[in-house]
């Protein structure tokens, strides 16, 4: 094969990989690079008793509200203080979801049968030291166009991990009596709703990331992780933060020194560095973060 056919065969290849990267409505992997080996299992060590992964591939979950949560009787004073104090603050006290029973975390569809309390039953039971299992969303969201990762540096008064580097996510909402804004539509509803309160950007219900399940140890959140929103330029340039947290814009070419500086929430880390371990999912072809493919800096980061 003469050296001008080679050169038309690589520029058909990358024409057809820019196609699929770009046109398909699913999210590709990056056609060019393959899941870490056993990288779930890594992170679970790197991260021992605070974070764990509870199903590292998983299909949307379905969640069964099984009625509300009864808070023990030496605990309502506490949930009544926190409530008073959730209103001087002028906050929402929104219905939470919290695990009623131990799910099958690798069956075919994962079922969560949750009971609803609010969130100032929430902050009672974690003073006295429980750490509730309240369903939760977060997502690692980029803009492949400027090869950036958007995070959240949380808020001084929040109420868990102030001060610390965060991917964006928040709490289930189910349906209960006098509830607003229910999340019917379970994860995918809730990651939506949650990155346009913190950062007033909109994210496409059409974009299905992968999806893993994972927990926060340090807290009791069960997270329903979406790796790798795909935003636009003009959607990441109308972002901005609100209460809980102002927004990061780290360039792609600044994360290795981020995460390996920053002060970070423990499963936000964790979430990037599963992103990472699948290939940096939706951020184009042969991503480099400062000369490292995502395999390299997951390498780099996470002991094997």
């Amino acid at each position: 094969m003469t050296e001008e056919k080679k050169i038309v065969r690589i520029g058909y290849q990358i024409a057809w990989e820019l196609v699929r990267n770009y046109l398909t409505p699913w999210p590709p992997p990056n056609p060019l690079s393959r899941p870490v080996k056993g990288w779930h299992h890594r992170l679970d060590r790197e991260f021992d008793k605070k974070f764990k992964i509870l199903n590292e591939n998983c299909k949307a979950p379905n969640i069964i509200l099984d009625g509300e949560y009864s808070l023990a009787p030496e605990l309502q004073a506490e949930a009544s203080r926190q409530r008073a104090d959730i209103e001087a603050k002028h906050r929402r006290n929104s219905p939470h979801a919290i695990l009623s029973q131990e799910p099958n975390w690798h069956a075919a569809a994962v079922n969560l049968h949750v009971e609803s309390l609010d969130f100032a039953s929430v902050s009672a039971l974690r003073e006295v030291g429980q750490r509730p299992e309240i369903l939760s969303a977060c997502a690692v969201i980029i803009c492949r166009e400027k090869k950036e990762i958007l995070l959240q540096q949380r808020a001084p008064d929040v109420a868990t991990y102030p001060r610390h580097l965060h991917t964006l996510g928040g709490a289930f909402i189910p349906t209960v009596a006098g509830t607003e804004d229910p999340d019917r539509g379970g994860a995918l509803i809730t990651i939506l709703r949650e990155v346009l309160e913190e950062s007033q950007m909109g994210l496409s219900a059409d974009d299905r990331p992968h999806l893993m399940i994972s927990k926060e140890l340090t807290t009791g959140f069960i997270q329903l992780v979406f790796l790798g929103f795909n935003v636009s330029v003009d959607t990441m340039d109308r972002g901005s933060g609100n209460w809980e947290g102002e927004l990061e814009r780290i360039p792609f070419r600044n994360l290795p020194k981020i995460l390996r500086e920053q002060n970070w929430v423990p499963s936000g880390k964790a979430q990037v560095l599963a992103w990472l371990a699948l290939g940096a999912p939706n951020a184009g072809i042969r991503p480099r973060f400062d000369g490292q493919s995502p395999k390299q800096l997951f390498d780099s980061l996470v002991e094997s």
